[in-house]
């Protein structure tokens, strides 16, 4: 499960729905995560991805601190 925070809105989409398998690196998952909301990848530039030991990857953008 790849579960994205995007303008507000939570989505989740399954990893074959993107095409992406387990061994998948960071900048590929955003990519196809931008390819499926329709955005530039640039638009994802500040994201992560958060893989939870349960297999689920959360992408949300990077927290700002201090």
């Amino acid at each position: 499960m790849v579960q994205v925070r995007f303008n507000g809105i939570s989505q989740q989409f399954l990893k074959d729905q993107l095409s992406l398998h387990e061994g998948a690196s960071d900048s590929l998952v955003l990519r196809r995560v931008a390819r499926v909301l329709g955005v530039v990848p640039a638009d994802l530039g500040n994201y992560i991805v958060d893989r939870k030991p349960s297999g689920t990857w959360i992408v949300h953008p990077k927290a700002v601190h201090g």
